[in-house]
């Protein structure tokens, strides 16, 4: 279930849900894989619309 958090955030949610944790735990992770969720799309998601190119080292 933490590898489905990490990898799907939106999967990872609805499982946590279905499992049989506290509210506490559930609340924890729901916040914890949005934030993960919006790092994951802002890092790909381009602000001005053009292609990201980035440069190796």
């Amino acid at each position: 279930m933490i590898v489905a958090t990490l990898v799907v955030p939106p999967l990872g949610v609805a499982l946590a849900f279905m499992a049989r944790w506290e509210k506490v735990g559930k609340a924890v992770t729901a916040v914890l894989a949005s934030i993960w969720f919006a790092v994951l799309v802002a890092d790909v998601s381009p602000v001005d619309g053009s292609a990201v190119h980035r440069q190796g080292p």
